[in-house]
Formats: C-alpha cells, sequence, structure tokens
C-alpha cells in the first residue's frame, strides 16, 4: 500500500479540476462508507433489543445517563 505521503504527492500533481473531482469522489464514499456503518449499528441494536439485551428508556432518562458520564469525564 502506498504511504500518506506519496498519495498526498500523487494527487498534487492532478491538475486543480481533477484534485476537485478527487475530492467530492472521496467525500461522498466516505458518507455512504458513514451510512452502511449507521445502518449496521442500527441492525445490531435492534437485534439486542429483540434478544432482550437492551431495556426501552425515556427521553430524559437517556440525557441523565449522557450528563453523568458527561460529568465522570471531566472528573
Amino acid at each position: 500500500m502506498a504511504s500518506f505521503d506519496k498519495v498526498l504527492d500523487l494527487v498534487m500533481e492532478l491538475p486543480p479540476g481533477d484534485r476537485d473531482t478527487l475530492l467530492e469522489i472521496i467525500k461522498s464514499r466516505r458518507i455512504e462508507e458513514r451510512r452502511k456503518e449507521i445502518a449496521d449499528e442500527v441492525h445490531e441494536s435492534l437485534a439486542l433489543y429483540k434478544a432482550g439485551k437492551l431495556v426501552p428508556q425515556t427521553a430524559d432518562e437517556v440525557i441523565q445517563v449522557l450528563n453523568s458520564l458527561s460529568e465522570e469525564k471531566a472528573n
């Protein structure tokens, strides 16, 4: 696999328009990759919920947990 510096050097050899196109392609692919990651996380969470390993919580309960985690991290 090419090193990061080598890839950057190769990209900089491209004409500016091609670099812009490459940036858009990379951005689009990263967005699609993230969408797939989120979908996989949703499927995993649903499977855990259906298996009874997760319990429903109200929004207030979730916020309370998040606040306590935030406070723990600050200390």
